[in-house]
């Protein structure tokens, strides 16, 4: 069938006989074919928004599903490092302590102390006055003996007998000072607590 046919009996169609299907049969070429590309289109439709639409649906929440699994599981496996880096720690700590209070001396030696001192304060051009005991606090690993001791001196003598301290044959550390100056005098009042420890199996 030539185009010029084709075109006449485009032409002559009567729309009006697409309410008989007894006459289908007898529509021109052209009029089929486009019936045909829309019965096409409508199944690919059909298809498409009943099966192939609801598939990626469902495999769009899979996946979302899989990457919130994901995140979950990356957030529980940090806590778990983290917990285990915390116990980690927490055994160097009580390693640290054990080895601390393992060096305490059984029993404390106050008057040991005051000599260690009254020498190293000598030494650095100062000059011990009086002193007062605290009350002792017992921790959980250990017992804590306080001291307070008044020094006289200027600062540089200050300083140089605090770092000697460190220096000392028992574990003594140095808190809570108070620095005056007397009037018309260069010397200086200094007022410093003074503590040594000792084992918590220490009667």
């Amino acid at each position: 069938m030539n185009a010029k046919k084709m075109i006449d009996e485009l032409k002559h169609f009567d729309v009006n006989t697409l309410n008989d299907p007894q006459t289908w049969g007898t529509l021109p070429v052209i009029v089929k074919g486009i019936f045909c590309i829309l019965l096409i289109a409508i199944v690919f439709a059909a298809g498409y928004f009943g099966i192939i639409k609801k598939t990626y649906e469902d495999i769009e929440t899979q996946i979302k599903n899989e990457a919130n699994e994901m995140k979950t599981l990356k957030v529980n496996a940090g806590k778990a490092a983290g917990l285990e880096r915390l116990k980690e720690q927490l055994s160097e700590v009580e390693a640290k302590i054990q080895d601390f209070t393992g060096k305490l001396p059984k029993v404390v030696d106050i008057p040991g102390m005051m000599d260690d001192l009254n020498s190293s304060a000598t030494e650095n051009g100062l000059e011990m006055g009086d002193y007062n005991f605290l009350k002792s606090v017992q921790s959980d690993e250990y017992k804590v003996s306080p001291v307070t001791v008044n020094l006289k001196g200027s600062y540089h003598e200050f300083g140089t007998w605090m770092s000697s301290a460190a220096s000392l044959p028992r574990i003594v550390t140095l808190h809570d000072f108070t620095i005056k100056k007397r009037n018309n005098s260069d010397v200086l009042d200094m007022v410093i607590t003074a503590k040594t420890y000792s084992s918590k199996d220490e009667e």
